[in-house]
């Protein structure tokens, strides 16, 4: 069974998994995410994190 949690992308820790469900944030910087790849139904996965951001990769 799939543990489901809300939480922010911050939130997570290294070496774990979520689905993005929406991407919150307006203009430029929301679109740069979209851009990115960062849609709802994305699966993530952190391989880093540093303190100004968090690394992650589309699988």
């Amino acid at each position: 069974m799939i543990e489901v949690i809300d939480k922010t992308l911050n939130m997570l820790e290294i070496g774990q998994r979520a689905r993005v469900i929406q991407v919150k944030g307006k203009g430029s910087s929301r679109k740069r995410l979209l851009d990115m790849g960062m849609v709802p139904g994305t699966v993530l996965s952190v391989t880093k994190k540093l303190l100004w951001e968090t690394r992650w990769i589309s699988n």
